[in-house]
């Protein structure tokens, strides 16, 4: 009887164990989730990206982990944590990169790293057309200018730093052809005109929506804006393995040349620009 009472204890402890084993087995790793369905957080990279001026991060959902979490944060001063025992969110201060630990009593650990930077937009020239203004200039002249400002027009891309907020200035790298670059500070305006304030580009073709760009160094100008693709598309058919166009720029350079060709109005050069990443043009 003690034989079978012996083995009848034997028998419960290893269930006990089992259940016990099948519990830890139940117990998933720590995830973060939104609370919308369809935009999903990359928890195999396990990295975010902010600006300064982002401002309150959509709420993360802590899931997985046995429930009882905690979170540390490695720097106060970069990134402000709020944390309510469900979901977490994230406040950018200022420049630099945190790390986030997420851990339960099990020992689950779930470290996330948040690096708080400016955003930055590259956009290389793809390609470029020149509009020439003025009723009264010869078609030689034309021509002649023309080609002046193709030798002499050698920019290649551009590279945004924002670092003030709504992207309404910071610095601009410019690419040239030949190898060399600028940095100088910059700042944008959003600009929308009536009919009757807009800027005529060619014939009926205005400027009613843009982004004014100006450049400090040398106080230029330029027009950035989305409509004017339908100006640069006729001088080629577009092949399937272009890349859409993000801008178009348009600079104007009358100044430069009004006083050569007193015959000209306008001088406009109208870029089709394309992004690129971040590793520079």
């Amino acid at each position: 009887m003690k034989t079978k009472h012996s083995f009848r204890i034997f028998l419960l402890l290893l269930c006990i164990i089992s259940l016990e084993g099948c519990n830890d087995d139940d117990q998933t790793a720590i995830t973060l989730e939104y609370e919308d369905p369809h935009i999903i957080f990359n928890n195999e990279g396990r990295s975010m990206t902010l600006t300064p001026f982002s401002g309150e991060t959509i709420a993360l959902y802590i899931k997985g982990g046995d429930g009882n979490y905690t979170v540390v944060n490695s720097n106060k001063e970069v990134v402000q944590v709020n944390f309510d025992g469900e979901k977490i969110t994230f406040n950018p201060l200022r420049l630099g990169t945190v790390s986030i630990k997420i851990e339960d009593k099990s020992n689950n650990i779930y470290i996330l790293t948040i690096t708080v930077k400016y955003w930055e937009e590259t956009n290389a020239v793809y390609q470029k057309k020149y509009i020439i203004q003025g009723d009264n200039i010869t078609v030689g002249d034309k021509t002649k200018l023309e080609k002046e400002i193709e030798v002499s027009n050698i920019e290649k891309g551009y590279n945004f730093v924002y670092k003030e907020p709504e992207e309404a200035g910071g610095t601009i790298r410019i690419y040239y052809q030949n190898g060399q670059s600028k940095e100088t500070d910059f700042k944008k305006e959003h600009i929308i005109l009536d009919e009757e304030s807009a800027i005529t580009i060619i014939e009926n073709t205005k400027l009613y929506d843009y982004w004014r760009v100006t450049v400090k160094d040398d106080n230029s100008v330029f027009y950035i804006t989305r409509n004017f693709f339908q100006l640069i598309e006729q001088q080629h058919l577009r092949a399937n393995f272009t890349p859409a166009p993000t801008y178009c720029y348009i600079k104007d350079v009358t100044k430069k040349y009004i006083t050569k060709y007193p015959a000209v109005e306008h001088v406009y050069i109208i870029y089709e620009v394309v992004g690129k990443k971040n590793t520079g043009v």
